[in-house]
């Protein structure tokens, strides 16, 4: 009988640490999905509404400099310069994309979708984000609109 109350109370503890440990996770990752929606969202509207290859470059990850030279930047905020004026922007709606109950090697990757109305018309905005350093950092940014379509 006492062997059945140890085991009991073992289980028991257990399961209270999993818990408590799965609780712990899913507010931190709670927490990096807001922090990644408020920085796409701040980044964004200043990117919109101000194209500037210093300020680009100054959020974007390292990846994703390695893979843009200086002139590939101009051309994709000379692409966004062409949709006008930003008007408005809605909420973010993101994902962690690799987000771990464990801790990981990789780095942590999220994805955001806004939509947004420019002088031109409407547009999706997509930003992949990609935490280095402790902080986020712009791995992708790309705008779909008719107007860029065509």
């Amino acid at each position: 009988m006492k062997t059945v109350k140890i085991l009991f109370s073992i289980l028991t503890v257990g399961i209270l640490v999993a818990g408590l440990y799965l609780g712990f996770t899913l507010l931190r990752q709670n927490a990096q999905l807001s922090s990644g929606e408020q920085f796409s969202l701040a980044v964004t509207e200043v990117i919109l509404s101000n194209p500037d290859v210093d300020y680009f470059t100054s959020i974007s990850a390292t990846q994703a400099l390695n893979n843009l030279d200086a002139r590939g930047i101009e051309i994709k905020l000379n692409n966004l310069r062409r949709m006008g004026n930003l008007q408005s922007m809605g909420k973010a709606r993101g994902e962690l994309v690799n987000a771990s109950w464990l801790p990981a090697d990789e780095p942590l990757v999220a994805r955001y979708y806004i939509d947004a109305e420019f002088s031109s018309g409407p547009a999706q905005i997509y930003l992949e984000l990609m935490e280095e350093g402790g902080a986020w950092k712009l791995m992708n940014l790309y705008v779909e609109s008719p107007l860029l379509a065509q």
